[in-house]
């Protein structure tokens, strides 16, 4: 992968991230930054909307495609992530897996009916919106939230 222009991307976004100290002074004191990885931009919005109710979360905005995640996540600084269940560009395991390795104090929840060991908390697809807000919630406080009782835990499948 070395060599790839993506990859040299997320370097040289790595070591900008080690120069300089973000994102605690933009945060509201107390609020969770949640970026929303989701490929469907209606999906993405109604996310962004159901996590701006919770007063403790904060929505910074959303990525169409893993790449474009992976960009926001080092510009924006967010606390978690929602990963969509399916992701354009990169997918959704392989970018829990890259946002794990370059920004290991970065939570991820999935949203999936397949449990991704790299995640830190998955919700079911047919879950409700306030079983997202305690799985992110839970993410933040770098607890692992459990898998809901309708989802599988069975390995991630790549779909690529």
């Amino acid at each position: 992968m070395r060599g790839h222009p993506d990859f040299e991307f997320l370097l040289r976004r790595q070591e900008q991230l080690n120069a300089s100290n973000r994102d605690s002074a933009l945060a509201a004191p107390g609020s969770t930054r949640v970026l929303v990885a989701e490929s469907n931009r209606l999906v993405a919005e109604a996310l962004m909307l159901a996590i701006d109710v919770e007063p403790t979360l904060e929505p910074i905005g959303y990525a169409l495609d893993g790449w474009e995640a992976i960009e926001l996540t080092g510009s924006l600084g967010p606390d978690v992530i929602v990963i969509g269940a399916k992701l354009a560009g990169l997918d959704a395991f392989t970018l829990t897996g890259l946002l794990k390795d370059f920004w290991p104090s970065v939570s991820t929840v999935r949203l999936t009916d397949w449990r991704s060991s790299a995640a830190d908390g998955c919700v079911s697809l047919d879950r409700s919106a306030d079983e997202l807000i305690d799985a992110i919630t839970a993410a933040a406080a770098q607890n692992t939230f459990p898998v809901s009782a309708r989802s599988y835990a069975q390995p991630e499948r790549s779909y690529v």
